[in-house]
């Protein structure tokens, strides 16, 4: 609900979560976002905190299906912290629609931080929207591509930070029924991994029957267990394209891919085992 006070902004200005009600600054987020979805406008601004949205015991956040999509931009991803701790075997923001055409949309400067069973971001039947500047904490993925119902393409992850309480940073799934598998040029670009030393699950996992291709691969990881990087069930002609960089701490020895050979069009450099 928006409060009482005239607002001279344009439709494609940012919002400022001062001017919504809410007995939290969490309400006061919610309603901002819901207000610019249903308003038209493109930007809302996140103050630096950290934002408990355990207290209000919210469910996944979603964005409104369409080509829209709204820009949400945090002040610093150290300092602006969204906390999701209650949630269980859910993603914590989902942005779904669109396919077909660039949203041009994108999230910045934020952390999030759930549990081992989280989702930070699932980006569903989507093209063209990115994530950028931002730290996954704790979470079973960071984010997730998922094709639902349509397809997602064009879906970057730029300068992400993703720690080691990440248990994988990045996972492509594909709805078992759904024809569309192709998840053409959905990766990464500068993001840095560090990979957890009690994990079991690669730090990125193509799902079963999924098609990677045209994809920027392009991150450096810290290794410190023996186990591969990427978990490959997909498609056999699946293929990514960059630059990987591997650090290995300690006398591990690291696999790059375990399942389904996943093609390469570029250089993977290593210091230490390989």
């Amino acid at each position: 609900t928006l409060l009482n006070t005239k607002i001279n902004y344009i439709k494609d200005t940012e919002l400022n979560i001062n001017f919504f009600e809410g007995s939290t600054k969490e309400e006061k987020l919610i309603n901002m976002i819901t207000y610019a979805n249903e308003n038209g406008y493109k930007k809302v601004f996140v103050p630096s905190g950290t934002y408990d949205f355990s207290v209000l015991g919210t469910d996944t956040i979603t964005l409104p299906e369409g080509l829209d999509k709204i820009i949400i931009e945090g002040e610093n991803a150290r300092t602006t912290i969204f906390k999701y701790n209650h949630l269980q075997n859910k993603p914590f923001l989902r942005v779904k629609g669109g396919g077909g055409q660039m949203s041009l949309g994108y999230i910045s400067n934020i952390t999030f931080k759930g549990n081992s069973t989280t989702t930070g971001v699932q980006l569903a039947d989507i093209c063209g929207y990115k994530i950028k500047d931002c730290i996954f904490s704790d979470n079973k993925i960071g984010v997730e591509f998922y094709n639902e119902t349509g397809f997602t393409e064009y879906c970057v992850v730029e300068h992400c930070d993703f720690r080691a309480e990440c248990i994988s940073s990045v996972v492509y799934t594909k709805k078992t029924g759904n024809i569309h598998k192709s998840f053409h040029g959905c990766g990464l670009e500068n993001c840095c991994i560090n990979q957890n030393e009690s994990s079991s699950s690669g730090n990125i996992i193509i799902g079963t029957d999924c098609l990677i291709y045209n994809a920027p691969f392009n991150f450096t990881i810290w290794c410190r267990t023996d186990k591969p990087i990427i978990e490959h069930n997909g498609d056999l002609l699946s293929f990514v394209y960059g630059t990987i960089k591997v650090e290995t701490f300690g006398s591990n020895y690291n696999q790059l891919v375990d399942g389904v050979e996943l093609n390469l069009v570029g250089t993977m450099t290593s210091w230490g085992g390989y």
